[in-house]
C-alpha cells in the first residue's frame, strides 16, 4: 500500500509487479492518442482496500459537488406578498354554491399576488413565463349555508371533514412577463376553481425564463395562506339596543321615548332602514370600496369568503342607512383548517351563530339609544331569512375582455 496525505491506502502494487522486478522490464504509459506519457519500472492497482479507505474524501466531495450544482440551477429566489386589496381572492358566498363538497370547483378562479425576484446578486428575471398552483386537501362536510362546519363542542360534523388525498390544479400561464426586484402584480386565472372548501391550502408560484446569463432558469416560491375566511355584514337596524337592552323596533315599550311626533311609530331616526354598506380589507378606508351592498334589508346580511395571510386583518366599513351612519376599520381573524404535520395536530375554525347563521367573522350594524352603547348580540332573535343577500359589486376580478 502506498499512502498520500489524504489516504494510507492510495494505491497498491500490482500482481504483475514481481514479473517486471524479475525480467527488469518497464512499463510505459500511453493516453493512446499522442506519444508515450512515461515509463515507469512498478505496476500499480487498485483494489477495494483503496476503495474503502478514499470514500471518506470522495463521497463528502461528490455531495458537496452535487449541492452546488443544485444550488445554482435553483439559485433563483421568488417571494409572494398580497396585493393592493390585500386578499389573494374574495367570492361573493351568496352565488358560490359547492353542490358537491367532494368533487366539485366552485369558489375562486381568480388569484391576485405581488411577485418579487429575491434573488441574490444582480441576476435578474425577464421574458419568462409564471404560473400559480394551489395545493389543498377539501372539508367534505361543508354546506352552502355552513351548518357543516365545526361548532364549539368540536364533534366532527361528519367523516369527512378533511379528505385523504391532496389535490392540485394550475392557474393558466402568464406569458412574456418579467419579475422585477420589487413587487410586481401577478393575476392569474384557474381553469377549475378552487373549491370555497379547501383545506391546508397553499399557493405555489412558478417562474420559468432568463435568470441573469442563463435562458431557461426555474424558480418557485409556496406561501402556505390562511383557509377560506367567511366574513359576514349583518343589517340589524330591526333591533334597537335601547338603554343596553335589544328591542324590537315595533315594540310598543319604546313609544313613550322614540315617538316624539306622537303618530304611534317611533320616529325614523330610529326605525329600522336599509343600509347602503362599502367594505374592503385594505388598512385604511379607499377611494374605491372593493364591495358594496345598496339597500341591504333589515334583517338580512352579506356574505363573502376571502383568502388571505394576515391574521388579524383589518375591514374598513362604512355603512349608510335613514338616519344612520357608520364608518370604522374592524380586524378579524382568519380561519386555519390545517394539519400541523410536525406537531401532529388539526387545527379547525369554529363557527358560532349570529342570528342563527353559523359565523366566523362578523359585523353587526343596529342603532343605539342611551347608554350604555355596547349589548349581548347573542340575545339577538334569528334571521327569518338566513340566505345571504348578494352584493352589488365586487371589484376584485379584472374587467372581462
Amino acid at each position: 500500500m502506498y499512502p498520500t496525505p489524504l489516504t494510507s491506502k492510495a494505491s497498491t502494487l500490482s500482481i504483475f509487479d514481481q514479473d517486471v522486478q524479475n525480467y527488469g522490464a518497464g512499463v510505459t504509459y500511453d493516453d493512446g492518442v499522442t506519444q508515450p506519457v512515461y515509463t515507469v519500472s512498478r505496476i500499480f492497482a487498485l483494489n477495494r482496500f483503496n476503495f474503502d479507505a478514499v470514500y471518506g474524501t470522495l463521497i463528502p466531495k461528490a455531495v458537496s459537488y452535487s449541492a452546488g450544482m443544485i444550488n445554482y440551477f435553483f439559485r433563483g429566489r421568488l417571494q409572494v406578498s398580497l396585493p393592493d386589496e390585500k386578499v389573494y381572492s374574495v367570492v361573493d358566498q351568496s352565488t358560490v354554491l359547492q353542490t358537491d363538497p367532494l368533487n366539485g370547483f366552485n369558489g375562486f378562479d381568480t388569484i391576485k399576488l405581488n411577485l418579487a425576484n429575491v434573488t441574490p446578486g444582480a441576476e435578474e428575471m425577464s421574458a419568462g413565463k409564471v404560473v400559480a398552483l394551489a395545493r389543498f386537501h377539501r372539508n367534505g362536510c361543508y354546506k352552502d349555508d355552513l351548518s357543516g362546519e365545526f361548532t364549539p363542542s368540536l364533534v366532527p360534523p361528519c367523516p369527512f371533514f378533511r379528505t385523504n388525498d391532496e389535490e392540485v390544479l394550475v392557474s393558466n400561464e402568464v406569458p412574456g412577463r418579467s419579475v422585477g426586484r420589487s413587487p410586481t402584480p401577478f393575476t392569474f386565472t384557474f381553469p377549475r376553481a378552487i373549491p370555497i372548501n379547501a383545506t391546508d391550502l397553499f399557493i405555489q408560484v412558478v417562474y420559468r425564463g432568463a435568470l441573469g446569463d442563463e435562458t431557461d432558469a426555474v424558480a418557485a416560491v409556496t406561501k402556505d395562506i390562511f383557509e377560506p375566511t367567511h366574513f359576514a355584514i349583518f343589517n340589524s337596524t330591526d333591533r334597537i339596543l335601547f338603554n343596553g337592552t335589544f328591542f324590537d323596533t315595533a315594540d310598543p315599550a319604546l313609544l313613550p321615548t322614540l315617538d316624539q311626533n306622537r303618530d304611534g311609530v317611533i320616529d325614523a331616526a330610529f326605525d329600522r332602514t336599509n343600509l347602503d354598506v362599502f367594505f374592503g380589507f385594505t388598512d385604511a378606508f379607499g377611494t374605491t370600496p372593493l364591495a358594496t351592498v345598496q339597500q341591504l334589508p333589515p334583517g338580512r346580511y352579506s356574505r363573502v369568503t376571502l383568502l388571505t395571510d394576515r391574521s388579524p386583518f383589518p375591514a374598513p366599513i362604512e355603512a349608510i342607512g335613514r338616519g344612520f351612519f357608520s364608518a370604522s376599520v374592524a380586524t378579524f381573524g382568519a380561519e386555519t383548517f390545517q394539519l400541523d404535520t410536525d406537531a401532529g395536530v388539526f387545527f379547525v375554525p369554529v363557527l358560532e351563530p349570529m342570528r342563527g347563521v353559523p359565523s366566523f367573522d362578523s359585523f353587526t350594524l343596529f342603532k343605539v339609544v342611551g347608554t350604555p352603547t355596547t349589548g349581548d348580540l347573542s340575545t339577538l332573535p334569528p334571521l327569518t331569512n338566513q340566505a345571504p343577500f348578494p352584493l352589488t359589486t365586487l371589484t376584485f376580478k379584472p374587467p372581462a375582455p
